[in-house]
């Protein structure tokens, strides 16, 4: 693994941050190459729910591959990105993240919105369980196999080592969530980064007692299924489904910030799984 390459980005992991999310980007101006290309313009300015988010599948997908290519290229494509390993531990982890992700997500649409709206859309469930497990694998790619790995080999595999590389790597997940609110307002931002950098530091918490790349995508795509998902229980727009409350979203935030103590306090961060594989 002491590539050229390699060394670079370990001695500038803020330079590699750049260049992966120049990547990142630029899966976004490839994909819209490949469906301009194919004839289905019609996807890019779509407006409705199904061709928007089949557009957004796209998208992901290639920035999956380019993202994994990055990751070949450098030797950070091993064991730990995509295996068999620790899946029961990940599935155990993940269920009072997912629990959490149904009463924020689900339970409010379907107790406050007129029961007559109520309705099951296959399409739409299908498309936005698909575009949310590849938003999943390549946000986890990015952030926790190629970010997260880098800040680690930057800063050593000592505790202070691993908190840096979490809590920084988790605010710059934070930071680029950002652009989700980015047509709202001030407000709808600043807790879009709050709750998105907590979410970080659980998913790369998920990754170190793991090893296995594996369980913090799965949790992030049907995390956010949860949320994508509410149009096709209930005949409302998206946007209309999703709320900007600054105690709602703090609740979440705080919660998986004592989740993530409890964590850290019941286990060795030098001794997990991730670290093993990388000393």
């Amino acid at each position: 693994m002491d590539t050229k390459n390699e060394r670079f980005f370990t001695r500038h992991p803020y330079i590699f941050v750049v260049a992966a999310l120049i990547v990142l980007v630029l899966s976004a101006v490839v994909s819209t190459l490949i469906i301009s290309f194919a004839g289905f313009s019609n996807l890019i300015t779509a407006n409705n729910y199904f061709d928007s988010n089949l557009s957004f599948f796209i998208s992901e997908v290639v920035a999956i591959i380019l993202l994994l290519a990055v990751a070949w290229k450098l030797e950070f494509f091993d064991q730990s990105f995509f295996s068999k390993r620790n899946l029961k531990i990940g599935a155990l982890l993940s269920v009072p993240i997912l629990i959490i992700a149904v009463l924020w997500n689900i339970l409010p649409p379907v107790l406050y919105n007129n029961p007559s709206l109520f309705r099951i859309d296959i399409g739409l469930i299908v498309i936005a369980f698909l575009t949310t497990l590849a938003i999943g694998f390549a946000e986890e790619i990015l952030f926790r196999g190629l970010i997260f790995r880098n800040f680690l080999r930057r800063y050593g595999m000592t505790k202070k080592g691993i908190y840096i590389s979490i809590i920084v790597s988790s605010v710059i997940f934070g930071l680029v969530h950002a652009s989700n609110a980015i047509s709202s307002s001030p407000d709808a931002i600043i807790q879009q980064v709050i709750y998105a950098t907590a979410m970080g530091i659980i998913l790369a918490l998920f990754y170190l007692i793991t090893g296995n790349l594996l369980v913090p995508a799965l949790c992030h795509g049907l995390f956010d299924f949860t949320d994508y998902v509410i149009p096709g229980f209930y005949n409302i727009p998206y946007d209309a489904a999703l709320t900007s409350d600054w105690v709602q979203n703090l609740i979440v935030a705080i919660v998986f910030i004592v989740i993530a103590v409890i964590i850290v306090k019941k286990i060795n961060v030098e001794d997990t799984d991730l670290v093993k594989q990388l000393e």
